[in-house]
């Protein structure tokens, strides 16, 4: 199997092939001193291409269930909202989002015409939280989905991700 580039996120580690994984919280154009972050934009933590190019990721990763699920789920889909309307603008190149890490399979703009997926992965989480989560957030995300034709979005723990998706993800194991 492919080495790839590992990124660790919430208490677990992925493993994606760097051509085809965009990590736009560590672009400076995010995080730097006048980012947007400092302006109130949220953003997911991969964007990645899945079965040979042909599906879009967007992907959130989280450590733990919601303690407060309307909250939650608002603010999961404000991280996506924002990450679509940033790529586009990254791939775009506009200036306030030229990014420095973009792979080239994820700049064109012949991408956005493929399938486009919303992923939530929250660690541990229990399989029965799942489907009334995943529902919520579908229904939270209903007007971008409709906006960009996207597939439903999806909420999975880690060993889901990796059998439903094809994800390579693993927990970091805890110091003994």
């Amino acid at each position: 199997m492919e080495r790839g580039k590992e990124f660790e996120e919430s208490g677990l580690i992925f493993t994606f092939r760097e051509e085809e994984v965009f990590t736009p919280e560590r672009e400076d154009f995010y995080r730097g001193h006048k980012g947007l972050n400092t302006y109130g934009v949220s953003i997911c933590d991969f964007i990645c291409l899945r079965n040979a190019g042909e599906e879009l990721l967007f992907i959130k990763v989280k450590s733990s269930a919601p303690r407060k699920p309307d909250e939650y789920v608002a603010a999961i889909r404000k991280k996506f909202r924002d990450s679509i309307l940033v790529y586009v603008a990254a791939v775009a190149n506009r200036h306030n989002t030229q990014a420095t890490n973009l792979p080239a399979p994820l700049k064109s703009l012949t991408i956005l015409t493929h399938p486009i997926r919303l992923v939530l992965i929250i660690r541990d989480i229990k399989r029965e939280w799942l489907g009334p989560l995943r529902d919520s957030l579908r229904k939270e995300c209903g007007p971008i989905s409709k906006i960009f034709s996207l597939d439903e979005t999806q909420v999975y723990n880690q060993d889901l991700a990796s059998s439903k998706l094809g994800l390579r993800v693993r927990t970091i194991s805890s110091p003994r």
